[in-house]
């Protein structure tokens, strides 16, 4: 079996575990940058090049490319998906996960709990802002992005309005979230696959550092989910319509909130904390997702083949 990685990246420890792991299987594994994919289309035509030569044959792909995935990227996911080839995770997920607003809004919407948050275009309006979510200190983020880039944290109106300022003259619109501050620098990433909780662990900031994220010098620890929580991320990656997914949990005094679902979640620090083998468990569901996606082509092939009743077909003679 073919296994294709559609990444920008030419290493780090996924791809580097996810080759490992498909070559002890048996399989082969490939990465492709779909920045360098041509896209055909036309009577009887739908195909991809990838560096001047046709796509190679394959049998399933993992995109691994977060909320900072381009709109080049989702559109080559896309024609990938229409030739038939199963795509973890597919075009509907990654257009969802990578905007934080969108991606929290259609969780609020199907009654998964996530934090009071706003979007300012102006920084006039964060008086208005501050009503819902709260006095500082106040999360900022960008819109998109990952492994805590683009997250601060304003713990004063001026700070608050100064960090506002400067990206509304970017012209960036940010997101602003209630702080919880019971949850001390904490969260827990749970991993998803195939609709089931994998695995999950307890992120810590490092010492002057709010964000927990393993990428910002946060520790990670093995965390025991309960049923609620388990709950909760597998409706939440079901919601999104990621098949693979980070779901990061902030535990309130109200209990748990949903603050991001991440489309390409990384698992060095997840395989640390855990002894969970993240890459096989992702290798092996993968695997059995293009399997399946083989045998249900075949049997309508042979449906297709099979001679309509009457036709063709000599019965028993009485």
């Amino acid at each position: 079996m073919h296994i294709v990685a559609l990444s920008h990246d030419r290493t780090n420890h996924s791809l580097r575990r996810f080759r490992a792991t498909a070559v002890e299987m048996g399989h082969k594994f490939s990465r492709i940058d779909p920045i360098e994919c041509d896209l055909m289309l036309g009577p009887g035509t739908r195909g991809i090049h990838y560096q001047g030569r046709p796509f190679p044959k394959t049998d399933v792909a993992l995109v691994r490319r977060g909320s900072g995935i381009q709109d080049l990227e989702i559109t080559v996911v896309n024609h990938l998906e229409n030739t038939g080839v199963p795509v973890l995770n597919g075009t509907y997920g990654l257009l969802t996960s990578r905007d934080k607003f969108w991606g929290l809004r259609r969780l609020a919407d199907r009654g998964i709990p996530v934090p009071r948050t706003v979007v300012l275009h102006d920084p006039k309006h964060i008086k208005q802002a501050i009503k819902l979510i709260g006095e500082p200190p106040v999360v900022i983020k960008l819109l998109r992005g990952m492994r805590g880039v683009g997250v601060m944290i304003a713990d004063s109106m001026n700070s608050l309005r100064s960090i506002a300022e400067t990206f509304h003259s970017k012209g960036e619109r940010i997101l602003l979230q209630e702080y919880i501050e019971e949850s001390k620098g904490s969260d827990v990433r749970v991993l998803v696959v195939g609709g089931k909780v994998v695995a999950a662990m307890k992120r810590q900031a490092d010492v002057g550092e709010f964000r927990s994220n393993i990428h910002r010098g946060g520790t990670g620890t093995l965390f025991k989910l309960d049923a609620k929580s388990k709950r909760m991320a597998v409706d939440a990656a079901r919601i999104i319509g990621l098949d693979i997914a980070g779901v990061d949990l902030i535990y309130s005094d109200h209990g748990p909130l949903v603050m991001e679902v991440n489309s390409s979640p990384g698992f060095e620090g997840l395989e640390k904390a855990t002894g969970q083998d993240i890459a096989r468990i992702i290798m092996e569901h993968s695997i059995a997702l293009a399997e399946g996606r083989a045998k249900t082509m075949a049997r309508k092939l042979r449906l297709v083949e099979a001679p309509e009743v009457g036709k063709g077909v000599v019965g028993p003679r009485h």
